[in-house]
């Protein structure tokens, strides 16, 4: 701070060391430094001043309309298009026929026919003044391989302002369309006029072992032009930009400084920073490096982002995508068999061939034979060796000595039956026409190991062929005679129906001689704890099947009761709220909690935690509700005490 008032302190950043870039690598260099600055003055060694101007940026196309509405609304690209889509369609505004509120919304050009420019002059002119608007109009550039079937993305009107259809609209579409609206007629006005001031400051102490600079720098607004309308961060580098090699000395603000006055340190700041990987991309990233590298076009960002979520490639973890196992998997096989297939350039590419046949400069018939000359060779090159065909003929004769095959197992859609693969199988074979797979030799192993007990020395034979290790892990699974004893247990409990839909799917399972798997026991033992109201003599059935149960789904549930009683009052339920992939609706849950409480006598720890916070949002509709919370233990935000650090998330049990 300075040492006469004005007294607001303010951060310096170290940027030079003897007249070089700091490198600081390691707390000891750090804390050498800090030694020889110890006990410093400061003092201002230079104040400069440097005008700028920021130009608006330009209207929106589609890729930059998705990324501005995740980032700002938190809507994905299929919800911004959906909810654009309702905009450009139109709503009823009282003439009796439905008015288009934007112009389309599936483009790539950022041009604005005349009149909307025109028209923008005029309002931009009469509600903010002449000075907002440029001396001549602004004009942006497309993209080179912009297709410019349609112009950028605006309202139909621009004095149909977002407040003017506040009560018309709503919310999720009103704040899209102010989205668009802002951005429109910020692109029509004039740009903002910004100083940027930076303070050298250097340390004043005798004896220092290096010489050392600090800066400061500020941005403040003398013409704030389009920022009138839409703000902006001003700032000559944004704290996402930022990064372990170049930190930013930005201020919000410096006090007045002149070259020569006299600074007091309070404190010698120092962080400890690592490097950081790059940050997985958002949806609103991912559609930038989409446009970047040419791949899609405004009409595909939205579905390729829904293809990735709606297959469980990706999965959406504080707004950025992450890349599920099976995502990881996919990629794996798919880059690894036809890496030049899935090349970024190579897709690319191909989106600029279907530009040049659409504009006549190449014939479709002529890139799609080379397209498939090279595809077909391609997938030779990923096909997999095929399986040893001594092995599988050893194994299909082991399966011949088996009489009695387990019955078809149904799966979703798909039947599938021991009998009829081994069938195929042989005859693939005996064709010759197409070789057997690794993937199909390992099923065989697995339908062998399955009918072991029909297969004299199954193990044995197996392991000479060389699966020694599927035979140890078929011999470590656990045996099934556990599962029957458990599905014994169930057969007289009350499921819902798709508690029993996977119930009768293991059960399909184990009938048909597969092992059930760890994880799919472990599965059935929680149900069974879960329904332990409805079991006779569970203590003594626990014991006997060694079942692992947590303190908490052993206490008798004395909340559940009075917690539905409550929520039995609301007759005003909130709407379903759409997060990704799911739907969370509070009927819907309640009314499915309800009916298990009634089949299992008490609900677990995380569903009671779950209608704790839910009273709390409909404690209007609930007589005595300040009572009934006293009696439940609840604070305000709808936590027990014994709920404060539990996680939030409730999945239905």
């Amino acid at each position: 701070r300075r040492e006469e008032a004005p007294l607001d302190p303010f951060t310096v950043r170290l940027a030079r060391v003897d007249g070089e870039k700091p490198s600081v690598g390691s707390e000891q260099t750090a804390q050498a430094l800090l030694n020889d600055l110890e006990d410093c003055a400061l003092s201002v060694s230079a104040v400069r001043q440097r005008e700028s101007t920021r130009r608006p940026l330009p209207p929106f196309i589609t890729s930059t309309l998705q990324q501005a509405a995740s980032s700002v609304c938190g809507f994905s690209p299929n919800r911004t298009m959906s909810l654009a889509q309702k905009l450009y369609e139109g709503v009823e505004l009282g003439g009796g026929t439905p008015v288009g509120l934007i112009t389309y919304m599936r483009t790539d050009s950022v041009n604005i026919a005349r009149d909307a420019q025109a028209a923008a002059r005029a309002f931009i002119s009469e509600a903010y003044g002449e000075a907002y608007y440029p001396e001549t109009p602004n004009f942006y550039k497309s993209r080179a391989s912009a297709q410019e079937a349609h112009e950028a993305i605006r309202p139909t009107e621009v004095s149909r302002t977002p407040e003017s259809l506040r009560g018309v609209l709503d919310a999720p579409s009103l704040r899209l369309y102010e989205l668009i609206w802002k951005r429109f007629v910020a692109s029509q006005m004039a740009a903002a006029r910004i100083v940027q001031k930076t303070a050298e400051i250097e340390p004043v102490k005798a004896g220092l072992v290096h010489r050392y600079l600090f800066t400061a720098t500020s941005s403040e607004v003398l013409f704030d032009g389009f920022l009138k309308v839409m703000a902006l961060d001003i700032r000559k580098k944004k704290p996402e930009e930022d990064d372990a090699e170049e930190e930013s000395d930005e201020v919000d603000r410096l006090p007045p400084l002149a070259e020569g006055d006299r600074l007091v340190a309070l404190d010698w700041l120092c962080e400890r920073k690592e490097t950081k990987p790059p940050a997985r991309y958002s949806e609103a990233s991912l559609i930038r490096a989409l446009e970047a590298n040419g791949v899609g076009r405004p009409s595909t960002y939205a579905s390729i982002i829904e293809t990735l979520n709606s297959r469980d490639y990706t999965a959406r973890e504080k707004r950025q995508l992450a890349p599920t196992p099976l995502g990881l998997e996919v990629s794996d096989l798919l880059v690894g068999k036809l890496e030049h297939l899935f090349d970024v350039g190579f897709t690319a590419r191909m989106e600029e061939s279907l530009d040049r046949i659409e504009e006549g400069g190449v014939e479709w018939t002529v890139m799609m034979a080379d397209f498939f000359g090279q595809f077909k060779q391609w997938m030779e090159q990923a096909k997999e060796p095929p399986a040893d065909a001594g092995k599988v003929t050893a194994v299909l004769g082991l399966l011949e000595q088996v009489t009695a095959w387990g019955p078809a197992v149904q799966r979703g859609k798909r039947t599938y039956s021991d009998e009829r693969f081994v069938a195929s199988v042989k005859e693939q074979l005996e064709a010759g026409e197409k070789a057997v797979s690794d993937k199909q030799l390992a099923a065989l192993v697995k339908i062998a190991l399955r009918y072991r007990e029909q297969i004299p020395q199954a193990g044995q034979a197996l392991t000479d062929m060389g699966f020694e290790e599927e035979v140890a892990k078929d011999q470590a699974a656990p045996s099934n005679e556990m599962a029957m004893r458990r599905f014994e247990v169930l057969k007289e409990l009350a499921f819902s129906e798709s508690q029993t839909a996977f119930i009768d799917s293991l059960r399909q399972q184990m009938e048909s001689g597969r092992k059930l798997s760890e994880r799919q026991l472990a599965a059935i033992d929680r149900i069974i704890v879960q329904n332990a109201a409805q079991i006779a003599q569970f203590d003594q059935i626990k014991q006997e099947l060694g079942l692992a149960a947590g303190a908490e789904e052993m206490q008798p549930d004395t909340e559940s009761p009075l917690l539905l009683e409550m929520l039995r009052h609301v007759t005003t339920w909130q709407e379903p709220v759409t997060r990704g992939k799911m739907t969370f609706d509070d009927h819907v849950f309640f009314t499915s909690l309800e009916e298990q409480y009634g089949r299992k006598k008490s609900l677990s720890p995380r569903q009671r935690y779950a209608m704790k916070r839910m009273v709390f949002r409909y404690k209007s509709q609930i007589p005595e509700f300040e009572r009934l919370a006293e009696q439940l233990g609840l604070n305000k935000k709808g936590k027990g005490e014994k709920d404060g650090k539990r996680a939030a998330h409730v999945a239905q049990e």
